[in-house]
């Protein structure tokens, strides 16, 4: 009986150690257009896999440079918004959604800006797919930061990301949870 135990104590091991190595990374990278040719607002949808995956880290690079042809704009004004296919029911959508402004960065009136930071509330299980569904969309949208706290702001978006891009890593969903009951349960009839 000890040496089954072990056995698949062992087995058990090697399927969770497995799915640790099998991370892979999604580099979504910013549009590099200055930002007031789109006037207030700009959504870009990326595709995300499918798969029943779990994100276990977002993580955000920016390069904002605020002078471009339509002039200069304070970089305390950037604003990003940020919506992933994670699951989030504390949300109105059911998503995981982070806002991130240039003045929640330091950033603050005229030049060259750049940030690295971590984004732990995009992370978690992706929702589940529907009969049909060929890719998820994680949203990004460019804003004047401004209308997030005064609806009534429709002060046009300027600068330009220079180099700025999010990453997520992400591993299948972690599906090796049941094994070690089923195996806990194969141990137990063969003891009777």
């Amino acid at each position: 009986m000890h040496a089954r135990f072990w056995i698949a104590a062992a087995a058990i091991g090697s399927l969770t150690a497995g799915a640790a190595a099998q991370t892979q990374t999604i580099r979504y990278d910013f549009t590099t257009t200055p930002l007031a040719v789109f006037n207030f607002e700009f959504t870009a949808d990326y595709l995300f896999p499918i798969e029943a995956t779990e994100v276990t880290a977002t993580r955000l690079h920016i390069e904002f440079q605020t002078n471009t042809f339509a002039g200069e704009y304070d970089a305390a004004n950037m604003g990003l918004y940020f919506q992933a296919p994670v699951q989030d029911p504390s949300h109105p959508t059911g998503l995981a959604t982070v806002p991130v402004l240039g003045s929640d960065l330091g950033f603050s009136g005229n030049g060259v800006f750049t940030a690295d930071v971590d984004l732990p509330a995009l992370n978690g299980m992706v929702i589940p797919a529907l009969p049909g569904d060929t890719a998820f969309l994680y949203g990004i949208t460019y804003f004047h930061g401004p209308h997030l706290t005064n609806p009534d702001d429709f002060t046009p978006m300027g600068g330009q990301h220079l180099n700025s891009y999010l990453e997520v890593d992400y591993i299948p969903a972690p599906a090796t949870a049941a094994v070690p009951l089923v195996a806990f349960a194969a141990l137990r009839r063969r003891r009777r």
